[in-house]
Order: C-alpha cells, then structure tokens, then sequence
C-alpha cells in the first residue's frame, strides 16, 4: 500500500487473489460421501439400490400404520357418533311424549273449558229465552185480558174518551215505568260491561292484578252507580231487614266477591266452614248477577232484579258478619298482646332501672295497640279495660303490692272509654238538626278535670324556667287566664302563661305541639348571657382557690333535684340518687376537704347517660373531657333543662290519646266556671253570630221574592256557624284578639295563620291561573307550575316582598316558556305587572271567585268530613291542592272540636237570633 502525492492510499491486489472453491453445498455433500476403497462402481451402485429399497419399505410400513391408525379413530369416532345420535333419538323422543301429554293435557283443559263456558252459555241462553218467553207470556196474559174486558164491554162505553183512557191508564204507566227504568239503569249496565269484568275472567287472572283491578276508581265507580239505580228499582218491602238501612261501600262489598269467589285460598289462608260458606255465597251471587244482566238486556227486568237484590244483600249480611268475626278475632289478639305487655311490666317493675329501661318501652307498645283499638270502636276498648283490672286484681290478690300501674300512665288511670273522633277523609260526621254540634256520646268513667290537671301536671313537674308552646306567633295577648296559671310552662302565641285548660287545648289541636325553651329578646339575651358568664367566672375563681364549699352544695342540690324530677320517687334508681347525693354528707365531706368532685361528677354523668335521649349522649360523654369544673358544672345544669324538657314532651305525647277523650267536657266544663264567675262573657260571640244570620238571612230572601219558606230554606245553625267560622278566616281585615268571639280566643293565634296561609293560597292560585292564561304551554307543564307555585309560596313568606318581586317572577316564568325570539317586550311586561296588581286586589272578580271556591272547598269538608280533591281541576285550585287540603283539615279539626265544646251556648245564641 502506498500513498500518492494527494494523499490517496493505493493497494495491489493482485497478490491477493485465490482460486474459487466448490458452491458450499456441493462441497457439503462431495465431503459427506464415503468411499471404500476397492469397491467397484457395480457394489457401489447395487449398495445404494439396497438402502433405497429398504427405506422406501420402511416408508411403506410408517404408511400403512399411520392409516390404520386413521382407520381406527375413524371408526371410533363414527361409532361415538352413532352412540350420541341415539342418545339424542332418545332425549327427544322423550320430549316429544312430554310434549304430546302436555298438549293432551292442555286439550283437555280447554275442552272442558270449553263445555263448561259452553254450558253457562247455554244456562244464559236459557235464562234469557225463559225471560223472554216470559215477557211474552206476561204480554199475551195482558192482551187477552185486554181483549176480555173489550168483548164485555158495552160498545157505548167504548166511545166514551175517558172510559178509553182508564183502559189504558196501566199499560201507560207500565210502559213509561219500563222506560225510565231501562234509561236509568242501560247506561250504567254498559258502563259495567266495558270494563269486562266478570266471574270466569276473574278465575283465570292472577290473584295480585285481580286485586289491583278491583281497586281501579272507575271499577269502583261503575260498580257503585249500578248498585244504587238497582236498589232504588227494588222497594224496600222486597228486601231483607238489615238491607232497609244504608249500605256501607256496597261496591267494594260486591267487587270482593270476584277475589272470594275465584281466590278463596290466596284471600283467606285459613280456609275455614266459615270462609267456604262465603266463598259459596259470593260465587253463587256472581251467577246470578251475570244472569240478571243477560235477562236485562233481553227485556226480563223487575222479578229478576228483585231476586238478585235479595241474594246481594244476603251475600252482604254474610260478609259483614264474617267481617265482624274476624275484627273480634284482632280484637282479641290485640287485647292479648296488650295484657302480655302488663303482665311483663308487673313482673319487672320492682327491678332498679324499671322505670327508666321498662316503663317507656311498655307504654309505648301499650299505647300503639290502644291506638290501633280505638278504630275498633267503644266495645273494644271496654274489654281492654275490663281484661287490664282482671289481670291487675289478680297481680294485687297475688301479691298484695298497690303499685300495679305504670308510672307514665299512672296519671291517666281511670280514663273513659270513648273515642274523640276527629274529622278524616273517610269519616262523615253525622249532623243532628238544629245544633251546631254533631251528636257526641258522653264519657263514662272518669273526669275531664282529672285529665288536663294530669297533663299539666306531667308537663311541669319537669319544665325547666319557663318553656313555651311551638305555635305560631300572633299578634296582641288575650283576655285573662281561665285557669290557675302553671309558672313552670311558657307563654302562648298572643301572651300570657300556659294555662291547664290552654296547654289541654293545644295538645288536642296541633298534632306537633310540644315545649320548647322560651326565646327571649335579643337584648335580654345578652343580659343573660354577660350575667351567667360574669357568675361561672366568679365560681371559676374560686374554685382554682380551692374554695368549693360556696357553690358546689347549690349546684350538687340542682342536679339532684332535676335527676329526681325525672324517675319514679317510689324506685330503687331514685333510692340509689338519693343515697349517693344527699347533701349533708356532700357538705360534711367539703368541709373536711374529703369530697372527690370528679367521682361525684362521673356519677352524675352516668346516671344522666341511663335517663336521657340518645340525641344527649355525645354532650353528656363530653363532659368527662372537661378539665374546667365550672364550665362542668355550667354544661351539666343545660344538659339536665333540656332532659327534663325532653321528657316532658315524651309525657305528653303519651298522654295525649288519653287526654283527646276528655278534652270536650274539660273544656266545657272549664268555660262554664269562667262564664258562672263572671270572668268571660259572650258578647263578642253573640254579635259574630249575628252578623253571619243576617247575612244568610238576606241571601236567602233575595233568592225567595215570593216569601215561600220550605223547611230546606231556613238557616240552619251548624250552617250558620261554618258560614261564620269561614267568613271570619277569609276577612280581609286582620282578626283582633279583642274583639274576637270569646268562643275562639284559645284559637286566636291558630285562626290568624289559617287566615294568612287562605290569603297566600288565594294569590299563589290567582298567579298560577294568570300565567297560564298567559302563555298556553305552561298548561301541560306540571313540573313547571308546580316549581312557580312553591317560589310564590317562598315569596309570600318573605316580609318584604311586595307586588313587584311578584310580577317579577311572574314574567320570569313565562320567558322561561318562550323561546327567546319571542320573549316579552318591556310594554307586554308592564301589562303584566299591571295584571298581577289588579289580580291581586280584594275587589278583583278573579280572586274573588277563588276565594269563594275555596271556600266552598272547605265548607264541603267541614259539613261531610271528606275532602274533595276531583272538584279542583276544574275550580282552577288544582296548583295548590296539596296546600288547600292540608289547610281544609287544620279549619275542619277546628270547626268540629270547637262546636262539641260550645255547642249549647252556639246553639242558644242561633236559637235566639233566628227565632
């Protein structure tokens, strides 16, 4: 290699070159080959043909074994194959057996069906020719007696006109009778016939939607109407004894019948002699409705009616008693359950924590079974009560211990019987004539006085400082009280203190009343406030002196007496108080520096653990946490005000049930003494009364120029007082407690919010109407509407809203309907605004209107006890029904307890004015 002048290397290769080989894999296999020397081409060549020979019969025999292998596993696989084929063969000719009995089965299901649905058929087709040949028999009888009395007839008297008139004066009537009878009943037989309901469609519907379908309103209505255009075709005389008198839900007893008749077993469990026999009845009585129909239809309508009715009311006697019995049944295992609940509460009752571990529990079991009879009517409660002394004599007799009863109930033994029933969607009051007052039955045991003393006594035994009602606030205080005033209860809405007779009131008015803790003025709150701080602060420092002798004692002396105002005195847990806090031995050992606070304070604590709420625990539990004594101390004492708050309600809640049976001759009674001393008077009564008499009176001579007085004319007085009671919660001047009726003052705050929350309803479905009218699509948007209700209802509440925020809203509502091409101009706004003022005015004829049929709304529910939720849609009230209704039963509650307790004295008033 050398290098040239620019610096390039040159190589010579020609001194390099090699000659070529072999191509690799010739030179493979010339390097494989062995040759022997010596060997001639001939061995050489006979040898090759020797090896090939002898591979290729290796060849033949790896073939041969490979396809007798194929063979093989062929033969294998074609006879598996042929195993699962006939196992198949015979799996389904199995199936096809199952199949083939099934459907045998099934054929003969329905061919029996079929001759049976075959053979009512014929049975109806037999009843309806039989009803048709006898309508056709009754008409020939008819003609030919027709055709007699004409033969005997003298022609002369045949062309006399009247004589010819009273010919056919019977078959006139008969025929006009047939006729409104079949335009009465036709509608609504077609009316029942649409909804295709009948015995063999109920047997073959599951028993779940049979008995959804039974519930359906139009079922239930079709049913009813039906009902009533049969009874009043069939005469009283034609029906049973018990079936003279009103039938209670008749539709809901005959569509029962479907579910006995086709269901018996799913709808009784326990099949009994009994239930058969119903069962019997009711499909008994099905066929012969279904046959009625048939002959109806064909023209068979009086004698046909009348046997049904017979045997519905039979079928309604038998399911009313078998009703009966069964309710005696619950009865009984009720009145069981709660005698089982005494006579464990008698067994443990000595036991230390009974009072606290046992007695509420038992009382509130108790309580819950007492509710539940109550709806039983008079007869259970009276053998409640009569099983309660037998099981408690024989304790006493056994024993000899005088403390049988519970300490919760303890007040309220020797209570009455009798319900105080309260207006329900389901209950219609019966209304007497000439009384503002439905008829009440009086007690039998015990006295109203006994009662509310009981509940005003249990409420303040434990009230801490003064506690007042949760009732809304109203504006003015009222006259003086009635009764000696309670210093441990609070104050009412319009002022003055919780007396027995108003806190016996407000337990039986408001199904939420219970104590609170007073709320006191800002200012005096903060007066309390600095005052408390200033004393703990001052009890602080001495305590961190060492001086506990000044202020434990007093503190000690108020946690015992609130521990011991919440237990029975005559208890082991109150014995075991007593004897660990007794003060003496607390000041002794503060004197000798002995007295251990902490161990005395983890005792407190875990007593007040054992009596509180739940909701108290984790205070309570804080406490043990507290390394201040003071701030303990301070805890502890609003710890127990609540405690003893907490239990007071408990009580009388408890109480309550017991006391709604008294309250109307408590009150009563109560108002009488005042009216007898002198204290109260009925002028404000008299002249509220008055004024709605002479307002009735003068609408109803406008109505009668003719001065005619029907009896169904005059003014009744429990009409006059709803008139009066609704007049005076839709006035539009606010209601003064002074010149309230002195009937309604214990109401004054009630009937001032029912008043406000009128008028709220009165605007919110003015507006709702307004919007609606206004734009078309908020119609059919309920969400929307109801969404714009309940801001109103915000709105309303608000103090400071006035009609602008309204109109506001208003407008913003209907954008939100509008696409916003087409929102509203400023000019369509104000036109708006203007709208919503106008309706707003108590002068406007839409808000009048409204306030009328709410009214009307209300008037309904007062005078039949049921409120009507299907007349609303079209008053325009369907917005704010959820609020109408509760409202209606707030006045209705009102209305009915109110007229019980001054009934005499409204009806004497009434008396005097229209007399």
């Amino acid at each position: 290699m050398e290098q040239t002048p620019a610096g390039f290397y040159v190589v010579d290769v020609l001194p390099l070159k090699q000659p070529a080989g072999k191509p690799f894999h010739l030179d493979a296999r010339i390097r494989g080959r062995s040759t022997v020397p010596g060997s001639t081409a001939a061995a050489r060549h006979s040898a090759f043909i020797e090896e090939r020979v002898h591979r290729l019969r290796r060849r033949t025999q790896h073939i041969k074994a490979a396809r007798a292998a194929t063979r093989s596993r062929d033969a294998a696989a074609s006879s598996a194959k042929r195993v699962r084929i006939t196992e198949t063969l015979q799996v389904a000719e199995r199936n096809r057996t199952r199949i083939l009995e099934r459907q045998v089965r099934a054929c003969a299901d329905a061919i029996a069906h079929v001759k049976e649905v075959a053979q009512t058929q014929a049975q109806r087709f037999e009843a309806v020719t039989a009803a048709r040949k006898a309508a056709l028999a009754e008409r020939l009888a008819s003609s030919s007696l027709r055709r007699q009395q004409l033969l005997t007839t003298p022609r002369s008297r045949l062309l006399e006109s009247q004589s010819s008139d009273n010919l056919h004066t019977n078959d006139s009537i008969v025929t006009i009778q047939q006729w409104w009878r079949r335009s009465k009943v036709d509608p609504a037989i077609k009316t029942f016939e649409a909804l295709r309901i009948s015995l063999d469609k109920a047997i073959e519907t599951p028993f779940g939607k049979l008995a959804r379908t039974m519930q359906l309103p139009p079922v239930i209505k079709a049913t009813a109407r039906l009902l009533n255009r049969v009874q009043k075709m069939v005469p009283p005389s034609s029906s049973s004894s018990s079936a003279t008198a009103p039938l209670k839900n008749p539709a809901r007893v005959f569509l029962s019948a479907y579910m006995l008749a086709a269901h018996p077993s799913e709808l009784m469990p326990n099949m009994g002699p009994e239930e058969q026999a119903l069962s019997g009845t009711a499909q008994a009585m099905l066929r012969e409705f279904e046959m009625w129909i048939a002959g109806f239809t064909a023209g068979e309508m009086y004698r046909p009616t009348q046997i049904f009715w017979q045997v519905f009311t039979g079928y309604y006697e038998s399911f009313e008693s078998w009703k009966d019995s069964d309710s005696r049944k619950l009865v009984q295992g009720m009145i069981g359950h709660f005698m089982e609940l005494e006579k464990l509460w008698l067994s443990v009752k000595d036991q230390p924590l009974a009072d606290v571990e046992w007695a509420p529990r038992v009382t509130e079991h108790q309580a819950q079974i007492y509710s539940k009879l109550t709806k039983f009517g008079d007869s259970a409660l009276q053998n409640l009560e009569a099983a309660r002394v037998a099981v408690q004599q024989a304790y006493l007799e056994q024993t000899g211990d005088m403390d049988v009863v519970p300490p919760v109930e303890a007040a309220t033994a020797g209570l009455q019987t009798s319900v105080q029933k309260y207006p329900s969607s389901t209950s219609v009051p019966a209304v007497r004539s000439d009384s503002v007052s439905p008829s009440r039955r009086g007690s039998r045991s015990g006295t109203p006085e006994a009662t509310a003393a009981a509940a005003a006594a249990t409420a303040a035994a434990p009230a801490p400082e003064s506690a007042p009602a949760s009732s809304p606030s109203a504006p003015a205080p009222i006259a003086p009280a009635m009764d000696n005033a309670d210093p441990q209860l609070a104050s009412m809405g319009f002022g003055g203190q919780l007396t027995n007779h108003q806190l016996a009131h407000e337990l039986v008015m408001d199904p939420e009343f219970k104590l609170t803790p007073v709320k006191h003025s800002e200012f005096e709150e903060q007066v309390r406030n600095i005052a408390k701080k200033a004393f703990f602060d001052s009890v602080r420092q001495e305590f961190e002196q060492g001086i506990f002798i000044n202020h434990v004692p007093t503190f000690m002396a108020q946690i015992r007496e609130s521990l011991l105002a919440m237990v029975s005195e005559k208890g082991k847990f109150a014995d075991d108080i007593k004897e660990v806090l007794e003060l003496s031995h607390i000041r002794q050992q503060l004197e000798s520096n002995a007295f251990d606070t902490i161990k005395c304070l983890g005792y407190v604590t875990s007593k007040m653990l054992q009596l509180c709420a739940p909701i108290r625990d984790q205070a309570i539990r804080n406490i043990a946490q507290s390394t201040d004594l003071a701030d303990a101390f301070q805890r502890i004492l609003a710890i127990l005000d609540d405690m003893k708050l907490d239990l007071a309600n408990y009580r009388l809640q408890a109480l309550r049930p017991h006391l709604q049976q008294q309250a109307v001759e408590y009150e009563t009674a109560k108002f009488d003494e005042a009216l007898a001393a002198g204290r109260v008077t009925l002028t404000n009564t008299k002249a509220w009364l008055t004024s709605t008499v002479s307002s009735l009176a003068s609408t109803v001579a406008a109505r009668n120029p003719e001065g005619v007085n029907p009896a169904e004319n005059r003014v009744r007085f429990e009409n006059a007082y709803n008139e009066a009671l609704l007049g005076l919660i839709q006035a539009p001047t606010p209601i003064d407690p002074n010149t309230i009726a002195e009937t309604l003052r214990l109401d004054a705050h009630r009937l001032h919010a029912m008043q406000n929350e009128a008028q709220a309803i009165t605007i919110v479905a003015a507006l709702v109407m307004l919007s609606k009218n206004a734009v078309r699509e908020l119609r059919d948007d309920a969400p929307a509407c109801t969404r714009l209700k309940d801001t109103l209802f915000i709105l309303l509440k608000d103090k400071d809203t006035n009609v602008a925020n309204l109109s506001t809203q208003i407008v913003a509502s209907l954008n939100a309907h509008k696409p916003p091409a087409a929102r509203l101009t400023p000019e369509q706004e104000t036109v708006i605004a203007n709208m919503v003022e106008k309706t707003l005015s108590f002068k406007d004829p839409v808000f009048n209107l409204l306030s009328r049929r709410i009214a009307a709304a209300v008037r309904g529910h007062i005078e039949k006890g049921v409120f009507k939720r299907e007349s609303l849609q079209s008053a325009g009230l369907d917005s704010v029904q959820a609020e109408l209704e509760k409202l209606s039963f707030s006045i209705a509650r009102l209305a009915k307890h109110n007229k019980e307790v001054y009934a005499k004295h409204y009806d004497a008033i009434l008396g005097a004015v229209l007399q």
